[in-house]
């Protein structure tokens, strides 16, 4: 059967995905690639997995395992909720939404705000995962200026002026692909310019739990709690699967 005839017109806008083929380099056997945020599986914890499945089982039993609310486990949520709090978020169970990895959340972003032709900026160069997310929904992206210290805010605040932006695209802490982290002081007037002009950002943060050295930094989230939706994941600091 000739299946291509029935695709949807927006799998047209579905090119080949970076990440995709990366993955396929990676698992060829004595590759070590830097292309991508890829852990090293020899840093999986896999005791600790064994003994936390093992809890798991003798608390939940089969209820560990049985369809359950759109927004995921609620002890998962309850968990994720005191993380978040020693970032400085305060989140309850009921805030806290489980997806598969951070493109199950950015493609749920994009389904649920994106009409063709919105508005989307982002920082230039940004994360291909996320362009992939928001490819099939059509959008215009809009380019923002970034320096060696990250987001310049008042190219953020030129584009908010000259454009009805749907939502702002960033990665502040060890921003993919160029390493680069917002400052403090330019977090503090991203957070004051995105609530003056009354829009949404949508903060990715995979990679703030591998500094090594220097001071945390907090998330926009904490500075402007009601502008922000915030993307945080497991994958980084635990395992991807």
């Amino acid at each position: 059967m000739d299946y291509q005839s029935l695709l949807a017109d927006r799998t047209t806008l579905m090119k080949v995905n970076a990440i995709r083929e990366i993955l396929k380099v990676v698992s060829r056997p004595g590759v070590v690639s830097l292309a991508g945020g890829i852990p090293s599986p020899e840093s999986f914890p896999m005791e600790i997995f064994r003994e936390l499945v093992d809890r798991v089982l003798t608390r939940y039993d089969s209820g560990a395992f049985q369809y359950d609310l759109t927004e995921g486990f609620l002890p998962l949520r309850e968990q994720v909720s005191v993380l978040l709090k020693s970032r400085g978020i305060t989140a309850s169970p009921e805030a806290v939404h489980i997806t598969s990895g951070s493109q199950g959340v950015l493609d749920a972003v994009a389904k649920l705000l994106i009409s063709k032709g919105d508005k989307i900026a982002l920082e230039a160069p940004t994360y291909l995962g996320a362009l992939s997310a928001f490819n099939p929904y059509e959008p215009t992206y809009v380019r923002m200026d970034m320096d060696d210290e990250g987001l310049v805010p008042e190219s953020l605040e030129e584009t908010l002026k000259t454009h009805k932006i749907k939502f702002i695209y960033l990665v502040p802490t060890f921003q993919n692909p160029t390493g680069r982290t917002i400052t403090l002081e330019r977090r503090i007037r991203i957070a004051e310019i995105i609530q003056k002009y009354n829009a949404l950002l949508v903060e990715d943060d995979p990679y703030s739990a591998l500094r090594y050295q220097g001071q945390d930094l907090p998330p926009i989230k904490t500075m402007a709690e009601d502008h922000v939706i915030y993307v945080s994941t497991l994958s980084k600091i635990f395992a991807p699967g």
